[in-house]
């Protein structure tokens, strides 16, 4: 297990906040640990200094930690381990909570107020041009039209089905449903055909009720995770910017905001291929790739795939971003304005935080690891030197 996914898992666990499968993965890993004769208790007990506690755990599973590298508060991890081996290590805890608030008392000295993450809300726009507000709607049936069935099941995603005794080839492929998020919102939607989208904040994927016999087509701005269902006669099509998408049945993760400087477009499983529709340039992407598309130019590159997805995950991950990159993640989730005033906009950073954190808590960590100040006013953040 990677070092920022272990520390996501063990802040969800402190935070009660973690979830079944996440619990499940977290205990697998704990079980894995093993100190010959030793208990870990004893282990722990008999480690001198959290970051000593902190290096021996992680060089146990061959990951080091980088002296050199701006990886996110240890006190943080060093009190979520504790909490999560063994609930006798109560010193430890202690120790770490009082440093931390100590943290958040330097870091609230430029902080005036805090302000929640986003959450799952969305609208979809239906063929007639209603509007429903889907995170104001119960589990059940949410509308019917041209044969196709739409409910909102027990986890809050939208489903769409074919009406019972209905053939979607009765109707047209040119009826089009939208469903849209805005700063600080994500949804998820199963499309027609079994496909998964989860929709990131600030962001909309516009679909047919029913796809053509050659094709599935769809239309996506700002930012989105697929799981295609797999049909080898039926290709699926995603148009963003730029850039077409063409898979049979894969996952991948498209960021097409139009603040962005470029659209990437990265593979987790299958294979697809990708266009850029101004040069009509195409090439093919393996796992692990990622396809990076600025006007004419398309570039292929091997990028942290952990890091492209944690927001589905419930995660950010910042590894060496400017803060420009940064701060453009953050004002989509928190849904707030970024205004600078004379700061080195190239200075990097890296840290892991969980996207139900409040956003004072996360800036103040940033405000620990640079040469930065944030002040907040109302929904606009100010970043000084």
């Amino acid at each position: 297990m990677e070092h920022h996914r272990l520390q996501y898992l063990i802040e969800q666990y402190s935070k009660s906040q973690i979830n079944a499968e996440e619990l499940r993965e977290l205990n697998q890993w704990y079980e894995s640990v093993d100190y010959g004769s030793k208990s870990f208790d004893a282990w722990v007990r008999e480690t001198r200094g959290e970051e000593e506690l902190i290096n021996q755990l992680y060089d146990r599973f061959d990951v080091k930690v980088k002296a050199n590298k701006r990886v996110i508060n240890l006190q943080r991890t060093y009190r979520a381990i504790a909490i999560a081996a063994s609930i006798t290590i109560v010193f430890l805890i202690g120790f770490a909570l009082n440093k931390r608030q100590k943290m958040q008392l330097t870091a609230k000295a430029h902080i005036e107020k805090p302000i929640l993450p986003g959450s799952e809300k969305a609208i979809l726009r239906l063929a007639n041009g209603q509007q429903v507000v889907l995170d104001s709607q119960g589990k059940g049936t949410i509308a019917n039209q041209y044969g196709v069935s739409i409910t909102k099941n027990n986890k809050g995603q939208i489903v769409y089905k074919n009406s019972a005794g209905s053939s979607k080839l009765a109707y047209s492929s040119d009826v089009y449903n939208t469903i849209e998020t805005k700063r600080g919102g994500q949804y998820s939607v199963e499309l027609p055909d079994g496909t998964k989208v989860w929709l990131n904040a600030a962001s909309s994927l516009k679909y047919p009720l029913h796809f053509s016999k050659n094709e599935r087509r769809v239309e996506l701005t700002g930012e989105a995770y697929f799981e295609v269902a797999h049909n080898k006669n039926q290709p699926f099509k995603v148009v963003s910017k730029n850039q077409e998408v063409n898979d049979l049945g894969t996952h991948f993760n498209i960021n097409a905001y139009d603040d962005e400087p470029a659209v990437s477009t990265t593979l987790l499983e299958g294979s697809i291929s990708i266009c850029n529709l101004s040069s009509r340039k195409s090439q093919m992407l393996v796992p692990g790739q990622q396809a990076v598309i600025s006007k004419n130019d398309l570039k292929i590159g091997t990028v942290n795939t952990e890091q492209v997805i944690s927001w589905k995950k419930g995660y950010f991950l910042f590894d060496n971003m400017d803060i420009n990159s940064i701060m453009r993640v953050i004002s989509r989730w928190y849904d707030v304005d970024i205004k600078y005033t004379d700061i080195d906009r190239n200075e990097t950073f890296g840290g892991t935080f969980s996207r139900q954190a409040n956003l004072t808590e996360i800036l103040g960590n940033l405000q620990q690891l640079g040469h930065v100040h944030f002040k907040i006013e109302g929904r606009k953040i100010t970043i000084s030197k």
